[in-house]
């Protein structure tokens, strides 16, 4: 969320993620959508949030599955959602349908800036902590930074049920950063490599076993 002002910010949706087809829905009616975006709070969330989720699988209901207790949830102050109760900081605000801003360019993950895109503007109604909070932040740059250790986890957390979908899988390998990874599948006599961003889109190619 690039900060434009003291109250509006950009949203960061990319095209293939939940966030960007919850603001679809929006758009098609027309209507201003309600956000919060949460900040610290029990790792599970940060984890959950990041993590390779089918849809239909909420976050909040994962992060309790991983810590082995419901989560609590409190209404936020100015608009219609809940949140979790323990996290540190909460943004509360709202996109308008159709309202775009050039964002960028930033560091990424990958080690390279972004180029400048035109993504929705959030707008900031209030701002709730707790006391004593603390503001979570990591660096990033080129790999591997601290982003290619959690991006690692998810590998090893989520490859049995990987190999569960693609029988014939033959490695996976994280590259570097969050949410990019690498698998082969092995068919008989060559192996099709299955490269997946941020968890969603995908692209396979032909190449010999030892590739």
């Amino acid at each position: 969320m690039q900060v434009f002002d003291e109250r509006t910010t950009a949203m960061h949706w990319q095209v293939h993620k939940v966030g960007a087809r919850h603001g679809k829905r929006y758009y098609e009616r027309n209507e201003r959508m309600p956000v919060a975006a949460t900040l610290g709070g029990d790792p599970a969330l940060s984890f959950a949030a990041t993590a390779p989720l089918p849809d239909g699988l909420d976050e909040i209901l994962f992060a309790g599955f991983l810590r082995r207790k419901s989560i609590e949830m409190v209404k936020c102050k100015t608009i219609d959602l809940e949140v979790p109760a323990d996290v540190d900081f909460v943004l509360e605000g709202y996109v308008q349908p159709g309202e775009m801003r050039p964002e960028g360019p930033f560091g990424d993950h990958t080690g390279y800036y972004t180029a400048v895109e035109d993504y929705p503007v959030f707008h900031l109604t209030t701002i709730t902590h707790r006391r004593d909070a603390v503001y979570p932040t990591t660096i990033v740059g080129i790999p591997p930074m601290e982003d290619f250790y959690i991006g690692d986890a998810v590998v090893r957390i989520f490859f049995a049920g990987v190999q569960n979908e693609f029988s014939g899988i033959g490695g996976h390998d994280a590259a570097g950063r969050r949410c990019f990874s690498q698998s082969r599948l092995r068919q008989r006599s060559e192996t099709i490599s299955l490269s997946g961003v941020q968890g969603n889109a995908r692209t396979l190619g032909h190449g010999p076993d030892d590739v």
